[in-house]
């Protein structure tokens, strides 16, 4: 929503693309934005030239609400036990009796998200950039690290710091 604004109010009116941008802000592209799995408002996203793809929205929209149903059974069978029953054990026992199921429940969340969900939505919209997050795994240092593990959070980070930046 704030980008959608953005692009609207803080547009130069001498960018030879702010006619163009005007005439795009609508409802149609705002649909279109709030579906796409992105947090910036831009006309001109790439549209994939291959067409919708059943049998993928379908396998990623399945392997999403395998993940939604994982952690529900995590949280209820493993995570919820255990809580209520850490007020008769010491911390270090409840912490290490949680470690593997919320570092699993960490992954899980990550791939429902950035793999299954985000893959989905853009099958959908026929989103052509799927770059949703990239090796953070190999990275070496914190800053790296949130750089690559959230790519559309990272760009729109960077947008809205850079459109500040321009404001002052």
């Amino acid at each position: 929503m704030y980008s959608y604004f953005v692009s609207h109010f803080c547009a130069k009116k001498q960018d030879e693309d702010y006619a163009l941008l005007l005439s795009k802000i609508n409802s149609k592209y705002y649909n279109y934005f709030l579906l796409v799995p992105t947090l910036l408002y831009d006309t001109r996203y790439k549209k994939s030239e291959i067409p919708f793809r059943a049998s993928y929205f379908l396998k990623k929209s399945l392997a999403a609400l395998v993940c939604f149903a994982s952690l529900i059974c995590m949280q209820s069978k493993v995570i919820g036990p255990t809580m209520e029953q850490s007020y008769r054990e010491n911390f270090l026992q409840t912490f290490i009796k949680l470690m593997i199921p919320i570092f699993g429940m960490a992954f899980l969340v990550f791939f429902f998200i950035f793999e299954n969900l985000l893959n989905a939505l853009a099958e959908l919209c026929c989103f052509a950039d799927r770059r949703f997050y990239e090796d953070w795994w190999n990275s070496a240092s914190y800053s790296s690290f949130g750089k690559k593990w959230n790519t559309p959070v990272y760009i729109w980070l960077r947008e809205l710091c850079e459109t500040r930046r321009s404001e002052t």
